[in-house]
């Protein structure tokens, strides 16, 4: 195996590693605590290898490792780090090391067969041994290979935020070409409300903090691509800031997904309205809004008359698509903002924001009419429903909750009842607007 020359101020490593090399009959060790050490010896004597560790007393193993390569090009490094970092393994790499070794991860069978297997490699090609052990590492080829290939965005920029390498991927999700990107900032492809977010984590980022957010790019034909993004300072051989490392995560799928969910998680699963713990949620918000602006704000409690005996007489599978039409003849008469739900059973809410009683008396007599009107087709016959509105207002009186509103409107909607249904009641006084009829016609 020839001479090794250890570069280790430690002592406990020193040891072990001398004893895992110390009998082996054709190999000489030697050891050197300092970097200005290891020159002298270097200097005196020939090696075939230099085990070398990465934080010395005078100098770090990459700072070490320049002026060996300068000085001593044929000797074959492997380098020995306690750190798990891929910036640190990728230094050592490209200034032409054997092999590199968590010592952690270090055992005299590993060390044995590294000295051997790069015994008669010359010292630009490299072999990379992380946390975990194994033999055979990929060469150069291979990992540019894997980063041409990744199914993340890989790219590197300058201190100027200017993009020096992209992987296809990249282009892909920027919409272009890769080679297209490089002499452009990084800021360039973020939309601009995420600009700020970038330049942010980049302040960290350049204080040796890896960073990961998300963000949006604008790709070629405009279209905003929501992204992840890993960002980590990239370094020079001597340990000089160059710029950073970005992998570039398409979240597209990941955030239609979440959108989806979140729609599941506030809809009526039957009739695609919102759900009554959403509409609960929203209630205390314009509540809220309403008193701090002194708007009014009202409210409509929908009950259809007599739906147990639709749900009696021709089915559950009626009564459900009777609810669902219900959903759908509201949304035409009510404004995009306001808030529709299910509250319960055969019962539908409806929040009207900055709108006084008799605007919602007015919107609850449409609804009423709608709903009156429509012929409900089911087992080839036309069925009509109807529906007993009640309506209540901030401007009523004095409110202290959002509870209060809810009462006021199940209050109107009981007057509604007994007053003879398919008819609307507002919170003070009922207001008697029926249609021709009541409950169930078929």
């Amino acid at each position: 195996m020839g001479s090794v020359l250890l570069v280790e101020d430690n002592p406990v490593d020193a040891e072990r590693v001398s004893r895992f090399l110390g009998r082996q009959r054709d190999l000489t060790l030697r050891v050197a605590a300092t970097g200005a050490q290891a020159l002298d010896l270097l200097q005196a004597e020939q090696f075939s290898h230099l085990l070398l560790d990465y934080r010395l007393p005078d100098t770090n193993g990459l700072e070490l490792l320049q002026l060996i390569r300068k000085r001593f090009p044929t000797v074959r490094v492997v380098f020995l780090t306690c750190h798990d970092d891929e910036r640190l393994f990728l230094g050592a790499w490209k200034l032409g090391v054997v092999a590199c070794v968590a010592k952690d991860q270090l055992t005299k069978s590993l060390l044995l067969d590294l000295l051997q297997i790069t015994g008669g490699r010359p010292p630009a090609e490299s072999v990379l041994a992380s946390s975990v052990p194994r033999m055979g590492l990929p060469s150069l080829e291979v990992y540019q290979t894997l980063i041409e290939t990744m199914n993340e965005g890989v790219v590197v920029t300058d201190l100027q935020h200017v993009m020096v390498f992209a992987n296809p991927k990249m282009g892909q999700i920027a919409g272009c070409e890769a080679a297209d990107l490089l002499g452009r900032p990084m800021i360039s492809l973020l939309s601009p409300s995420f600009v700020a977010v970038y330049l942010d984590r980049w302040s960290r980022v350049s204080r040796g903090v890896t960073s990961r957010y998300e963000c949006e790019i604008t790709a070629a034909d405009r279209v905003l691509t929501p992204v992840l993004i890993s960002q980590t300072p990239s370094y020079r051989a001597g340990g000089e800031l160059s710029g950073s490392l970005l992998v570039v995560t398409d979240i597209r799928g990941q955030k239609a997904i979440e959108k989806r969910l979140e729609q599941l998680s506030i809809t009526d699963a039957l009739t695609g309205v919102f759900n009554r713990r959403h509409f609960q949620m929203l209630l205390e918000i314009e509540f809220r809004e309403a008193a701090r602006y002194r708007r009014p704000l009202s409210c409509l409690m929908i009950d259809l008359d007599h739906f147990k005996e639709c749900n009696d007489t021709w089915g559950h599978p009626f009564g459900d698509h009777v609810l669902c039409e219900v959903g759908r003849l509201v949304r035409p008469e009510i404004r995009e903002h306001d808030i529709l739900a299910r509250y319960g059973g055969d019962e539908f809410v409806l929040l009207l924001p900055n709108i006084a009683e008799q605007g919602a008396v007015d919107a609850a007599e449409r609804i009423r009419g709608a709903i009156a009107a429509h012929p409900f087709f089911w087992a080839e016959q036309a069925h009509r429903v109807t529906a007993s509105i009640g309506v209540a207002s901030t401007e009523d009186g004095p409110m202290a909750s959002c509870d209060d509103v809810i009462r006021a409107a199940d209050e109107a909607l009981y007057r509604a009842k007994r007053g003879g249904r398919n008819r609307s009641a507002g919170g003070t006084a009922p207001q008697e607007r029926s249609g021709q009829g009541s409950g169930l016609e078929s």
